[in-house]
Parts: C-alpha cells; structure tokens; sequence
C-alpha cells in the first residue's frame, strides 16, 4: 500500500500551528505543509514539544520577564537542532574520554603490574564487574576462555598477546570500573580533580548517562546538558587535556581532507567546513 507522504503528520502539523496562532499572528507563520515536513524528519513529540516552548516564551516575553522573540518558527526550529547539536558536542567530550582511559590504563597499570597485567580479569576487576563482562560482552567469546583454577573462572585468550588488544575491545563502562576497582593506583593521579572514589563514582555515572543519551538519541535537556558537561570536562582535565584548545583544533580540521592532504604543498594548514562547536543555548 503507497504512502502519501504529504498527508503524514498534518493533523500534528494543524495542531502545532494552533498553538502558536494563539500567541503569533498568522502571517508571521509558515505554512501547514511546511510544518509537517519538519515534523516528518524531526518527529511529532519534539517538535510539539519545540512549539510548546516557543508559545510560553513568548508569553513571558509578552510579561516582560523575557526578550521578545522575533521569528517564532526559528525559534522552534532553533530548539529542535538544539538536540543535535548537543549531542554533537558531548560526543566529541565522550570520544575524547574513552580515548584517554584506555591510554591511562594501558600505561599505569603496565607501569605497576608488568606488561601480562591483563591477562586474569580476577587482578583488576571486582567479581561482579568481571562476570558481567564475561556474560555480556559483544564479542566475549572470542576475548576469554575458561580456566578452571582462574578465580572467577575465565581469563583472556591467550591469542590476545598485548594488553592494547584487549584495552581497545573494552567499552566505556568496563574502562570505568578499571579505573575505579584499583582507586588506590589510578587515585593518586586522579583525586585532585575527581576527590574521593565515591565523589569519581558518581562523575564517571554522569558520563555514563550522557553516553546513553547521546548514543541513542535521547532528549537532552538543559540541566542534564550542563551537568555532562561539566562531568565530561572534570574528566578530561583530569586526564591532561586542554579541552578547548582540543576542541578547537578538532575543529579546525576539515573531515573531508585526507590525511595526505596536509602533507600537499598548498594546502590551507587551516580549513574548516563546519561552524565551531560550542554548547547551544536555546
């Protein structure tokens, strides 16, 4: 049975357009047509949701408790990609976090333990956090083997022949609960920043959180947006990043450059295709 696209949601679109003709006159709005093609690549919850927003601030606008809004669909449109372009900004936080713990735990836990550190979980994970990696893990069947005499019963493949191959399997969870079972070794760099285990604890929790949202495409709302940031941050600084300085070289480079192309004579050093990243105020 065809579809007809141009009849998807245009009840929703009438609905929406409802809610802002009871604040905007009508000529300062577009078309029905127009709104449910937003709504058809946004969906209907965010962008009703976008609507609803726009019409109270321009009611406390109107009550003098807010600056007037002066083109109310922008102002929808601007709080829908809002979402993405929040998601954007932790991904490259998270990206860059998941990076530094797996190059952290590489080199402290070679320096303290020698280079086979990795091979018996049972040395550097709690019970619990080692079984559920051995019963959860995407690929657990090809990174661990059973040894009958191995405390919780596995222990890394033996085709796993350095602790990289194994660190850059690990997903950000496990590469948490690493860093926070052996607090004693990884806290002596990271207390400064993240102060108690329990204070790290609930940090690393936080970037947890915005991983899912982020990964998922989850709503991300104000608070819950400031506050992964801050955690986010909290972490990179803790790990010996200037995140701004960071961000914006990741920013200066344009992603559709090859490698081989900043080794060209005439190439700009400096090209960007994008806008700088920045947290979105909506």
């Amino acid at each position: 049975m065809a579809v007809d696209l141009t009849t998807l949601a245009n009840d929703s679109a009438e609905r929406g357009l409802e809610i802002l003709r009871k604040v905007v006159p009508e000529g300062r709005l577009p078309s029905s047509g127009h709104v449910a093609k937003f709504m058809r690549a946004n969906g209907v919850p965010l962008v009703i949701q976008a609507i609803n927003t726009t019409a109270e601030r321009i009611r406390e606008a109107e009550r003098g408790h807010r600056t007037p809004v002066e083109n109310p669909w922008d102002y929808v449109r601007a709080i829908v990609n809002g979402q993405p372009a929040r998601a954007t900004y932790l991904y490259l936080l998270i990206h860059l976090w998941e990076l530094a713990l797996r190059s952290r735990i590489e080199l402290v836990m070679n320096a303290v333990n020698g280079p086979d550190w990795f091979r018996d979980p049972a040395d550097y994970l709690s019970k619990p956090n080692a079984l559920h990696l051995f019963e959860h893990h995407e690929f657990r069947a090809r990174l661990f083997v059973e040894k009958v005499d191995a405390p919780y019963g596995k222990v890394v493949a033996p085709g796993i022949v350095f602790a990289d191959g194994l660190i850059q399997e690990l997903y950000l969870p496990t590469l948490q609960n690493i860093v926070l079972d052996n607090w004693g070794i990884f806290g002596t760099h990271l207390a400064t920043y993240f102060g108690t285990k329990a204070k790290a604890a609930a940090t690393v929790h936080r970037i947890h959180e915005a991983r899912t949202a982020v990964m998922h495409a989850r709503e991300i709302q104000n608070v819950f947006f400031r506050r992964s940031v801050d955690a986010l941050r909290a972490g990179l600084e803790a790990l010996e990043f200037d995140v701004d300085k960071t961000l914006n070289a990741i920013n200066e480079r344009n992603p559709q450059a090859e490698d081989l192309d900043l080794f060209v004579e005439g190439t700009p050093a400096k090209e960007s295709s994008t806008a700088p990243l920045s947290p979105g105020k909506s």
